[in-house]
């Protein structure tokens, strides 16, 4: 499936795909990690009273890990 993807997005991509573009895409892909930080963190206490214990380590892989595979490979070429 991951090689599928990358055939398909290199053949369509590399016509219009700039370097804005892909500056772009980290920014946000930055961003994005950044949210589900804050997220995660502003959930921690809530998350802390239903006896679900979480430490700073366990967010920072939670924010890091996010949605990941083929589910998120899948949405975005969906997109395409």
């Amino acid at each position: 499936m991951f090689v599928l993807a990358g055939v398909i997005i290199t053949h369509r991509g590399k016509e219009f795909i700039t370097f804005e573009h892909l500056l772009k895409n980290a920014a946000l892909y930055v961003i994005l990690h950044v949210i589900r930080f804050i997220g995660i963190l502003i959930l921690t206490p809530w998350m802390n009273l239903y006896n679900y214990k979480i430490d700073f380590a366990q967010i920072v892989f939670a924010s890091y890990a996010g949605m990941r595979g083929a589910v998120a490979l899948s949405l975005a070429l969906l997109l395409t």
